[in-house]
């Protein structure tokens, strides 16, 4: 093995004490003076058969060469992260809160939940909202929960593992926080931050920033069956690809199929 570092530092002229550095010289003048690049492609040649030799390095380039093309799927696709639970979410260099990850939105947010209630916890979530929208004439906020008189809400209680009444008593809580947040908005804030319910059970949670049909982020999440919701597991798709462009199309086609929650909800309403 040392005779291959030897002969391999040799042929790049690395005077490095192997043999007395005496192999680059001679190599140099048996193949003239213009051999720089051959010698290279000789030194590199050698040098990489020395190193597959070793075999915790051969096994690293197999599972490499195996892990290559999904990696490449996944890149075309616009797949930028994979998390695989909620710890991983939020904050773009990683770690941080739900506030953190939304405050890197220039100009939307959209949110697509259940109840929003454990990641409302996480930190004044309504009071970065108001700072955006206030912040930005042209700053849009879309949210849309699910209906908490929707006949469905016992289907979904069940796969959280709650009763059916806490459920809606979450989502109850969430709206009513949304709702004394836009109230303390001016009425063109309050007209560019949407209050939504929808009685849909999409396949997942979606957060989207500064999401259009050709730029932006999704961010999609879901949720384990009986699991805790801190549990679940999503990924992040970026513009521009054909995943994104179909995430973008369904997510927002759970906003049209959503409708205005009221300041006074009534059972009927949904």
């Amino acid at each position: 093995m040392m005779r291959w570092a030897c002969l391999s530092a040799d042929l790049r002229g690395l005077r490095s004490g192997c043999a007395g550095g005496y192999a680059a010289p001679m190599w140099k003048e048996i193949l003239g003076g213009s051999s720089g690049f051959l010698i290279t492609a000789m030194a590199s040649t050698l040098g990489g058969a020395a190193l597959w030799m070793v075999p915790p390095i051969r096994r690293g380039v197999s599972r490499f060469a195996r892990a290559l093309p999904l990696a490449l799927r996944l890149r075309r696709g616009g797949i930028s992260r994979f998390q695989l639970e909620r710890s991983d979410y939020h904050g773009r260099g990683g770690g941080g809160s739900l506030p953190t990850y939304l405050d890197g939105a220039e100009t939307s947010i959209g949110i697509v939940s259940i109840s929003l209630a454990l990641t409302n916890q996480e930190g004044r979530l309504v009071k970065l909202l108001r700072r955006k929208v206030a912040a930005n004439d042209d700053f849009r906020v879309t949210i849309s929960l699910l209906n908490p008189h929707s006949t469905i809400t016992g289907a979904v209680a069940a796969a959280l593992d709650m009763s059916e009444l806490a459920l809606r008593a979450e989502i109850l809580d969430t709206l009513k926080q949304l709702s004394d947040g836009r109230e303390a908005m001016t009425h063109d804030q309050g007209r560019r931050f949407r209050i939504l319910v929808h009685d849909l059970q999409p396949m997942a949670s979606a957060i989207l920033l500064d999401a259009t049909p050709t730029t932006g982020l999704i961010q999609v999440e879901t949720k384990l069956y009986r699991a805790r919701r801190t549990e679940s597991f999503g990924f992040e798709v970026r513009a521009p690809s054909s995943f994104y462009g179909r995430n973008f199309t369904a997510w927002n086609a759970v906003f049209d199929d959503s409708r205005e929650w009221s300041l006074s909800p009534t059972p009927n309403q949904g």
